[in-house]
């Protein structure tokens, strides 16, 4: 009887901890950019479709920010760095900075369990970039 309690406690201590824990969406870091490279984030797959706010602040220059599906994460970078337009239905949300230091924020919204992934690129110079992600 004992062993019993233990488990229903632990199985309903941690059911609220896994639920919480897939479908919200707060994310804020700080990372160092190299000029004219990417950095990408992966972000866990959504168990519903989620509406995603990116807010970018980079210190020192220009960065131009995607939001993209985990798999077409090279295709993107590949389109990008070839001056071309990443391929249709890969991108959610972007904001592409060429000019100067800007913060700016942008929405994306992710289908359901699909891994994805924001790439940042320091367009001109090293740069540090504060990020954030918010989903809902």
């Amino acid at each position: 009887m004992r062993i019993l309690a233990r488990v229903t406690l632990l199985v309903l201590a941690l059911v609220p901890a896994g639920l919480s824990g897939c479908q919200r969406l707060n994310v804020e870091n700080t990372v160092q950019l190299d000029a004219v490279a990417f950095k990408s984030i992966l972000v866990t797959p959504p168990g519903y479709d989620q509406k995603v706010t990116v807010s970018i602040s980079p210190k020192d220059g220009p960065v131009s920010a995607y939001l993209v599906k985990e798999s077409e994460m090279e295709a993107v970078e590949g389109a990008i760095n070839s001056n071309k337009a990443p391929p249709a239905g890969s991108v959610f949300g972007s904001h592409v900075s060429k000019d100067k230091a800007e913060d700016y924020s942008f929405d994306g919204q992710v289908p359901a369990k699909m891994g994805y992934a924001l790439l940042l690129r320091a367009e001109k110079v090293k740069t540090a970039v504060k990020y954030k992600l918010v989903g809902r």
